[in-house]
């Protein structure tokens, strides 16, 4: 198979209290999202998933009950009802461990925030999850949705490449090889 470089994204935004703007979006190896190189104020860059509108030169300014922009990650807690989030926190400050594939998205059902301090997530299988109000999420759908319609050419290239292992059926087999072979007229 082919070596691949690993990118470190920064799913939780560790600078949450900083402006920053999209420079570079690129395609990353073992991910279907594609990732975005973005400057912080401060001068610092990071790697963070992109949402799929967003194009170059993208400002994401920080503020609190500012308007909302879709891409933008923020606390569950303002993020109004309905909204489609991607990249969602399940544990506080762990960064977003669900939604991070290409055209996902999860939708805010309704929150409970004075009783339980939760928030209903509705997550594209159908299921649904309560998440803790403080955690964050991507506000929009996960960038790269044409994904699912790639061609791959040939079955050399998707065994090759991308690790795909050909399986071969029981009743195809001789009946010393498989439960299920030596049927043949």
């Amino acid at each position: 198979a082919l070596k691949r470089k690993f990118v470190d994204l920064d799913l939780q935004h560790s600078l949450i209290n900083l402006s920053y703007v999209l420079v570079y979006i690129r395609a990353v190896p073992r991910r279907t999202g594609h990732a975005g190189l973005i400057l912080y104020q401060n001068g610092l860059f990071s790697y963070i998933l992109v949402e799929k509108t967003a194009s170059i030169g993208t400002i994401w300014s920080f503020s609190r009950m500012g308007p909302y922009k879709v891409g933008h990650f923020l606390k569950l807690v303002s993020i109004p009802d309905g909204f489609f989030i991607f990249n969602l926190e399940l544990k506080l400050g762990c960064g977003g461990q669900v939604g991070r594939s290409a055209g996902i998205s999860l939708k805010i059902l309704n929150k409970f925030i004075n009783k339980y301090n939760k928030i209903l997530i509705k997550f594209r299988s159908g299921d649904q999850y309560f998440v803790n109000v403080n955690c964050g999420a991507s506000l929009g759908v996960c960038s790269n949705s044409g994904n699912w319609h790639r061609k791959y050419g040939s079955a050399g290239i998707k065994r090759r490449l991308f690790g795909y292992r050909s399986r071969v059926r029981g009743v195809a087999m001789n009946p010393i090889d498989h439960p299920h072979g030596g049927n043949t007229p």
